[in-house]
């Protein structure tokens, strides 16, 4: 008859380095994924901020940019920035005007046309141009002057860029 014999297995401190090393590995690279694609879904990381214009239009609009609203492209959809809201001030968006307008306004409400200006956060694709003074976002060119054509999941506007500023 044959007997069975049980195979003791130990295990030495180069085993023990081996798994170590490779639950590390794992973690890594599980790390690095899930931070990349929460820096390519994110414009919290953009660099830049956009002040930017938006003339003739009604004094409504400012109310659909809120803090941390997207904005896109119209043209080919793809995210411009987000509202931003800078130290100092109250809203992303505000009206520019005169102090007899803002005493009228204040007084009664009425619905009109006037110029509005906000700031936003660029998406972080934002890629600064190392040849001249404009900013590539995908296929488009941004530059201080640029009239683009935007909307909001709100709204639909057009606004002339300002400033391009580093945060």
């Amino acid at each position: 008859m044959s007997e069975k014999t049980k195979k003791r297995v130990r295990l030495n401190v180069i085993d023990v380095l081996v798994i170590i090393l490779v639950i590390a590995l794992i973690a890594t690279v599980v790390y690095r994924l899930y931070t990349g694609i929460d820096n390519k879904i994110s414009p919290a990381s953009s660099k830049y901020v956009i002040t930017f214009e938006a003339d003739d239009q009604y004094n409504s609009l400012t109310e659909y940019l809120s803090n941390g609203k997207a904005v896109y492209f119209a043209s080919n959809g793809q995210l411009l920035g987000k509202m931003y809201t800078p130290s100092g001030k109250s809203a992303p968006a505000c009206i520019v005007e005169d102090d007899a307008a803002s005493d009228q306004r204040q007084n009664d409400f009425t619905y009109e046309k006037v110029c509005i200006e906000g700031y936003m956060k660029m998406s972080s694709e934002a890629i600064k141009s190392t040849s001249g003074e404009h900013y590539s976002i995908g296929e488009i060119n941004v530059t201080v002057g640029s009239r683009i054509d935007v909307y909001t999941n709100e709204t639909v506007f057009t606004l002339t860029v300002k400033s391009i500023d580093s945060k």
